[in-house]
């Protein structure tokens, strides 16, 4: 597989404080076939939704996430035998589609060599040719990343290698540097693990910037919640605010019963509450169809350098975000 990527346009927003943000439009073109970006990723769960229901889906790029309790788990056979099998199954049923594992684990965890190991064994036997790497310690030196993103490269020559970065690490200017390793060493495609934008404010904005006018795919991964508490705002559209390309939730980690139905409405950005005829499942993928819809308004308003004048302000939950974090 080769991924070749070209960018098409960017637009920024400098707020009175001087801080600036920074969205993009690239074009992703993956052994001949073209990816207009930006675009919501659907994860397995969303697929499923999508069969389920007969509600179609743009399933052309997909995530099999797989949640983890604890990373001592797998290291336990039977588990490792469990991800495998989700994940053949999802990448077998779709083989004209681009596919890509995600494991979503507790932030505090750390990783000894042998579970990264097998995190890159698991994604090879599925048979994927996107296979994303994880840090053993999120607050590792910069150097120590790049020797072993640069030592996975060489591991699997046949491969896309895929570095995978935490936007939560809290030493000073540790995740800029990593993603200056990751541009500066040529790997065109790299996953940020989502935390908090509220509380992550300088890595997000640091992210933003270094994305700039860059010919590189940045897929942001496990979105957790779907919206802003208050405003029910999409985190996803949010996410895109700082220049990512994709964006996909990832699971929740205590999951509850009876969920009533949101629905995202494409003139706010904001979700909701379907009162009825619309069930649960059906309202998640109707939303990612409405994201899909409002991504390619988005990408020609970015591409006439009109996202932050003309298609933001007419959109609250995207205004309200844009307005506070360059306060």
């Amino acid at each position: 597989m080769k991924i070749n990527v070209t960018h098409n346009g960017t637009d920024v927003y400098t707020g009175p404080t001087g801080k600036q943000i920074a969205v993009n439009s690239i074009t992703a073109e993956i052994d001949g076939k073209k990816y207009e970006l930006p675009k919501i990723i659907p994860n397995g769960i969303e697929l499923q939704y999508s069969e389920n229901s007969k509600i179609k889906l743009d399933d052309s790029l997909f995530l099999s996430v797989h949640r983890i309790g604890n990373i001592s788990t797998l290291r336990q056979s039977a588990v490792r035998a469990e991800i495998l099998q989700k994940a053949k199954s999802l990448l077998q049923k779709r083989p004209d589609s681009i596919g890509h594992l995600h494991f979503q684990y507790p932030k505090d965890n750390i990783l000894r060599m042998s579970d990264r190991k097998l995190i890159h064994e698991i994604q090879a036997d599925a048979g994927t040719s996107i296979i994303s790497d994880y840090e053993l310690d999120r607050e590792q030196d910069e150097n120590i990343f790049e020797s072993h993103i640069l030592q996975l490269r060489r591991d699997y020559s046949k491969h896309i290698i895929c570095p995978t970065i935490d936007i939560g690490m809290k030493t000073e200017n540790l995740f800029g540097k990593k993603v200056d390793k990751i541009l500066s060493n040529g790997f065109v495609k790299f996953n940020v693990i989502y935390r908090s934008m509220a509380n992550n404010p300088e890595n997000w904005l640091d992210l933003s910037l270094k994305l700039l006018g860059r010919s590189v795919w940045c897929n942001v991964v496990g979105v957790v919640p779907r919206w802003q508490r208050t405003s029910k705002a999409s985190n996803l559209a949010r996410v895109l605010n700082f220049g990512a390309h994709t964006v996909s939730l990832g699971y929740p980690w205590q999951s509850s019963t009876n969920v009533p139905s949101y629905n995202l409405n494409g003139n706010t950005l904001c979700y909701e509450l379907v009162h009825s005829g619309m069930t649960y499942p059906e309202s998640r993928v109707a939303s990612i169809n409405t994201h899909q819809q409002q991504l390619a308004l988005m990408r020609r308003h970015v591409i006439g350098k009109s996202y932050f004048t003309k298609y933001v302000p007419s959109r609250i939950g995207l205004l309200s975000h844009v307005q506070s974090i360059v306060a």
